[in-house]
């Protein structure tokens, strides 16, 4: 996160309770790794809360776990996960295979993410109350990842047809647009603490889902009088 140690455990609890709460309102495993979003963004934020202390103390080992730890699921996890957990609500055929395409661009980005943090390496210092991450990765692909990085995570949702889906994917691109804006340097701290923040809004969408009628998600079918 961006400010302090406290803020990041604190907003690591907030999405832990939300994340539970986006888990019980699932009605089907494939709503499951949607839901469990905000888990995730809790465990970045709480790696991200051991960094500040780590940084604080200059515990070498335990700083450098925790960067990865959160650069992991900052550049590798959410290009795959996001798309693919869309796309495994998703019902109508050609939003599926828009997305399918994203979930192949994502895994792919995650791929090369991962060889990059891997090879080059990446470390983490406090500036003006932040935490900025300096990385060696081939500055040539820097721009071609970073549309890759946003079709993922962003054009995902709007393609999404999941009713208030392109909410969340309108909010996180005003949240990257704000931090890049405002925080540029720290870009990759605060705009994952706002989207952190943001995938609350993973309990709305599944309460105001729009579900097939079935027997076994309408209760109300049991009181039909049969004939």
């Amino acid at each position: 996160m961006c400010f302090s140690a406290t803020a990041s455990f604190t907003s690591s609890a907030i999405l832990t309770g939300a994340g539970i709460l986006a888990l019980s309102r699932t009605r089907s495993a494939l709503e499951r790794p949607f839901a469990a979003i905000p888990l995730l963004f809790a465990a970045q934020q709480f790696a991200e809360g051991c960094l500040w202390l780590g940084l604080g103390s200059s515990h070498d080992a335990g700083v450098r776990a925790s960067t990865y730890i959160f650069l992991f699921f900052a550049q590798i996890l959410w290009p795959i996960w996001i798309p693919i957990s869309m796309m495994y609500m998703e019902t109508d055929l050609i939003r599926r295979r828009i997305l399918l395409l994203l979930s192949g661009l994502g895994g792919s980005l995650s791929i090369y993410m991962a060889a990059c943090l891997i090879i080059f390496g990446s470390r983490a210092d406090i500036i003006g109350h932040h935490i900025f991450y300096t990385d060696a990765y081939p500055i040539q692909f820097v721009a071609l990842s970073g549309i890759a990085y946003g079709l993922t995570t962003i054009l995902s949702p709007l393609v999404s047809g999941i009713r208030k889906m392109w909410i969340l994917g309108i909010a996180i691109a005003a949240a990257y647009l704000f931090t890049s804006i405002f925080y540029g340097y720290y870009t990759t701290s605060v705009w994952c603490y706002c989207a952190a923040m943001l995938s609350t809004v993973v309990v709305w969408i599944l309460v105001t889902m729009n579900r097939p009628v079935t027997i076994a998600n309408a209760p109300s079918a049991a009181l039909v009088k049969q004939p």
